[in-house]
């Protein structure tokens, strides 16, 4: 009996003819097993499983620490396939605590990593410019049914052109952030873990250790950078004092790359002026969150990322992958 791979049949459906393509290609050696809930995979069958697909559909609404049933039930079969050999997983971070759990297996993790960059970073930068703009504001008051014009003092929206963006990480992310940002006329300084020579759309680049040199320049600092020891709290009391009183955070990297503690003093004590945050050090946020009732900051769920366009993205790296593991494989 054949191997078998596991993926959804809301995936499977998508391109019944590529996936029937996809495993003639691979001489028809393994099985695709249509997961639709626990009940669908026999227990017989999980000795057989060596690979599978860990698609939105089943993630659905999971935070790192509260799954939804469908995505309990999932990593529940994963652990009980001992044969499991590697996982596709929908995002570029791998930080959740069931990943390491296979990991220490000897699975195979594939990251989504580059698949929602240019939408990542384009949510970042529309944040930024909402902040700018006071559009939050204006939202606010029209749910109130209130005329709000605001053409001078402190709510006055600001333009952005010859801003200074400090963008922390300068991989597929940051590395679009710099250029939705030269796009509108600013300056951009990156961060990153080690020297480089000049980038595209970065007016110059630091290591890591010079960040505290750059951050009083920047009017915009964007956290786009993986969650490391080395970035765990990079962003703290005092990173946030080095900061201009006028200046905004942006964070879609992961939430505990910035000291959500000492940002939410920074922000109520106006040390820095507002931010967009679509990450946080506890997923979901706790209601109890000053966060929420700030007039100066954004928040998204955990969602800079979503867009229609990944699933598709995400399938053919799946099968790309899967071609690969398969050359590999057979080559043993």
């Amino acid at each position: 009996m054949n191997p078998l791979i596991v993926l959804s049949r809301e995936v499977h459906g998508r391109d019944v003819d590529g996936y029937a393509l996809l495993r003639s290609r691979c001489g028809e050696v393994f099985d695709w097993l249509l997961y639709e809930g626990a009940h669908s995979v026999a227990e017989e069958d999980r000795a057989r499983v060596v690979g599978a697909y860990l698609s939105a559909d089943i993630l659905e609404l999971s935070s790192k620490t509260e799954l939804t049933r469908k995505m309990s039930d999932f990593c529940d079969l994963m652990r009980k396939c001992g044969g499991l050999r590697f996982l596709q997983v929908p995002s570029a971070g791998l930080d959740r605590p069931f990943y390491d759990e296979l990991s220490a297996r000897g699975v195979q993790i594939w990251d989504a990593r580059g698949i929602a960059g240019t939408t990542v970073a384009l949510s970042a930068f529309t944040g930024m410019l909402m902040l700018a703009r006071n559009m939050h504001v204006h939202f606010r008051k029209q749910y109130e049914n209130e005329w709000f014009p605001v053409r001078f003092g402190p709510l006055e929206p600001r333009g952005v052109e010859n801003n200074t963006a400090v963008i922390v990480g300068v991989g597929s992310i940051g590395a679009e952030i710099a250029r939705l940002c030269k796009a509108v006329s600013m300056k951009t300084i990156g961060v990153r873990r080690t020297s480089c020579g000049p980038l595209p759309n970065f007016d110059s680049v630091v290591t890591l250790d010079r960040k505290d040199e750059v951050l009083p320049r920047a009017d915009w600092v964007f956290l786009a950078c993986p969650l490391t020891p080395e970035t765990f709290h990079l962003m703290d009391a005092d990173a946030f004092g080095k900061m201009k009183a006028e200046a905004g955070l942006i964070n879609v990297a992961r939430g505990p790359v910035a000291d959500e503690d000492a940002l939410i003093e920074a922000l109520q004590r106006e040390q820095v002026r507002c931010a967009y945050l679509d990450v946080f050090e506890v997923e979901p946020l706790p209601p109890a969150s000053p966060l929420w009732n700030m007039h100066n900051v954004i928040l998204t769920p955990h969602a800079a990322g979503d867009a229609q366009t990944r699933y598709g993205k995400l399938d053919e790296r799946f099968r790309q992958r899967l071609l690969q593991w398969y050359a590999s494989a057979s080559q043993l």
